[in-house]
């Protein structure tokens, strides 16, 4: 079985809001100073993906991302922990392309690779628009699982366990198939050896490219970003002085009248 894992690079999410910042002139957030990282949903899919593998014989698992080639450091890391390949859709302006362009390209990526199932994580860690995966299923005219925790083999084909409001249920299906992927602590992604990590940096990336094939219009998108600012949020801070404890709840209480805020 192709198992075909689908990555984003993205800012970390953990950089504190301070730090975040916006290129000069453009809608894009600047990368200077900031790492890089696959996004949180992605590594879930990931590790689904080894997990298959692992429990399914001759099953092989290739990272596919779409991106310039400085987005290669996702399929680095994937490679790191054990990904049989890494394929790159080469594509310059990545950051500022829709979902339904994104799934277009992967989409033509999964037909070129020959994959059985496709894994995509449930939404980005940037702009968490929940799309690709969706809009993915109905590009390549797969039947879609959604909400994935686990897959394993089953008798007949794939058991995929699906995450619901109260526990989760148990669904049967067969390749080819389109599963979105969940967190759950059944599949945070593996760390990987420091000799893994080493040897994935001599390893091949191929290139696929798709962007004839995959018959999508790369300015085009039905969502357009017509603005990008960062909120400015305006603090005061006053000091309630005063000869006692009580004096400065009398001086507090009449402040907060005279500002209205009581």
């Amino acid at each position: 079985m192709q198992i075909m894992v689908c990555l984003k690079k993205i800012l970390d999410p953990e950089v504190p809001p301070r730090d975040f910042r916006l290129k000069k002139g453009e809608m894009a957030p600047a990368t200077e100073g900031i790492p890089l990282v696959m996004s949180s949903f992605d590594q879930n899919a990931l590790e689904v993906g080894l997990q298959l593998r692992e429990k399914l014989a001759g099953a092989t698992v290739t990272a596919v991302t779409v991106g310039p080639e400085d987005s290669e450091d996702v399929l680095r890391k994937a490679l790191a922990v054990k990904a049989d390949r890494a394929v790159r859709v080469p594509l310059e302006q990545d950051s500022k392309l829709a979902g339904g362009i994104v799934a277009g390209l992967l989409a033509g990526a999964a037909k070129q690779l020959g994959a059985d199932l496709v894994i995509c994580g449930r939404q980005a860690g940037d702009w968490d628009g929940s799309q690709v995966g969706l809009i993915l299923t109905e590009a390549l005219g797969w039947p879609l699982v959604n909400l994935v925790m686990g897959i394993e083999p089953g008798s007949s084909g794939l058991v995929l366990r699906r995450e619901l409001d109260e526990g989760y249920e148990v669904i049967e299906g067969n390749s080819p198939l389109v599963a979105v992927v969940t967190n759950h602590e059944t599949n945070v992604l593996r760390i990987a050896k420091v000799k893994d990590t080493m040897a994935a940096m001599r390893k091949k990336i191929e290139l696929f490219d798709v962007v004839d094939s995959a018959a999508v219009e790369l300015q085009g998108g039905r969502i357009e970003l017509v603005s990008l600012e960062i909120p400015v949020k305006e603090a005061n801070c006053e000091m309630i002085t005063g000869e006692n404890g009580g004096e400065k709840a009398d001086n507090l209480v009449k402040r907060l009248l005279e500002l209205k805020v009581l």
